[in-house]
């Protein structure tokens, strides 16, 4: 980043995380804690170097038609256990998952199209959309209802003020 910066040129970063990114599952807490960290540097990244011309971009893959889903299995007995027992059902399944999966050259164009918008996702399985959608309705339900404190808003002007300063941003995130 900071070559891409001193370059003075528009440019654009992608880092790749997962699906497991927006949402964990049963088996996966490490993978998906490791996963929300790259989104959420994603996020901030793009805003923070918006005012500089550099774009991120964050893919968030679910199947892929990779060897990926092998991992587990050979996971050298150094690093001892992951804490979670999964049984050659599951395995299976999750073999059958990526046989499925996207193409690795679609996945490649989908995220250049990306690259050429500057959009914030490469979100490519459709097929997830209704999940995170029930997601982020739930999340929403468990809002504080309550009307938000006048303190609390004035608080949160002056943070905004910091956070455009700290980012070299005038605009207000």
């Amino acid at each position: 980043l900071p070559r891409m910066i001193a370059h003075g040129e528009p440019g654009h970063v992608v880092n790749t995380s997962s699906m497991a990114g927006l949402g964990a599952a049963v088996g996966n807490t490490v993978y998906s804690t490791s996963k929300f960290a790259v989104v959420g540097l994603s996020e901030g990244l793009r805003k923070e170097l918006a005012p500089q011309g550099i774009g991120v971009t964050v893919l968030c893959p679910a199947a892929v038609k990779t060897n990926f889903n092998r991992n587990a299995r050979n996971r050298p007995e150094k690093f001892g256990q992951t804490g979670t027992e999964l049984s050659d059902e599951w395995y299976d399944l999750v073999e059958k998952s990526f046989e499925g999966g996207t193409d690795p050259r679609e996945m490649g164009d989908m995220t250049v199209a990306a690259i050429k918008t500057n959009s914030p996702y490469v979100l490519p399985h459709s097929e997830f959309r209704d999940g995170y959608k029930a997601k982020i309705e739930e999340m929403m339900s468990y809002w504080n209802p309550a009307p938000p404190d006048l303190k609390r808003l004035e608080g949160n002007k002056y943070r905004q003020q910091a956070f455009s300063r700290m980012t070299g941003s005038a605009k207000k995130v």
